[in-house]
């Protein structure tokens, strides 16, 4: 039969492309035997939809082997090979919103299954680009013109809509995965026109 050795677990995020962060990052780390488990402080960290989040877990002692399972409340979001007696797990899958957040060591031979306490990831949403074009730089009274919308990153959804001071004069809503859409207008009155395309944003993506 197995020894049952004692260890040491903990879980820890540090920033990589993209990430803001917006709150310090504090964890206890503690060490158990078969009767409990580690225990991690819970805290509140911020970062901006799109960023990958890097998830690091060490285990003690550095002979442990076997697999960390990363979840999202009761939702695996994946899991790394403890190697060296840690690993890292890095995700960019968070959607806007409160993320419960825990990891659990799958065990091995010589040592038994554990899952941390929570810690909360408040993924923000971003900020997202916007702009305007024509079809005609010039037209016609009663011609019809198209106006482009265009947001960035092109993975934002919703709607568009083209203003002329303050007054919306057309809308369209963005066609998936393109970041952009279209509107016609043919009744715009002779002269000059300074239109302005807004984004009314969805659950990701800030208007």
């Amino acid at each position: 039969m197995p020894s049952i050795k004692r260890y040491k677990f903990k879980l820890s995020t540090e920033q990589l492309v993209g990430q803001m962060i917006v709150a310090p990052f504090q964890s206890t780390y503690l060490s158990h035997d078969t009767d409990d488990y580690q225990a991690l402080a819970k805290l509140i960290r911020e970062t901006q939809i799109g960023g990958v989040i890097a998830f690091t877990v060490t285990v003690s002692p550095t002979a442990a082997t076997g697999t960390i399972t990363f979840l999202d409340g009761a939702t695996e979001l994946g899991s790394c090979t403890v190697s060296g007696g840690s690993c890292t797990f890095p995700t960019s899958a968070l959607g806007a919103g409160t993320h419960v957040l825990s990891a659990r060591y799958d065990g091995d031979a010589d040592n038994l299954t554990s899952t941390s306490l929570t810690m909360l990831q408040v993924v923000l949403k971003a900020t997202p680009t916007v702009t305007a074009s024509t079809s005609l730089a010039s037209s016609i009274y009663g011609q019809s013109i198209t106006l482009t919308g265009s947001v960035s990153p092109t993975a934002a959804t919703g709607t568009i809509t083209f203003t002329e001071g303050g007054t919306s004069i057309a809308s369209c809503t963005i066609v998936a995965g393109t970041g952009a859409c279209t509107a016609s207008r043919s009744t715009l009155s002779a002269g000059s026109h300074s239109i302005v395309a807004s984004y009314g944003g969805d659950g990701n993506y800030a208007a």
